[in-house]
């Protein structure tokens, strides 16, 4: 049973952490593409 439910849930915890990780990334882009041109 928590054999089925780990293989079943493996691909959608993947999937959400490569989103979270993508939006973290974009998020980190953005706030630098915002500061870097104000400090130079």
């Amino acid at each position: 049973m928590a054999l089925i439910l780990l293989l079943w849930g493996t691909p959608t915890i993947l999937k959400a952490a490569r989103r979270l990780s993508t939006t973290l990334l974009f998020m980190v882009y953005l706030t630098t593409a915002l500061y870097i041109p104000k400090t130079s």
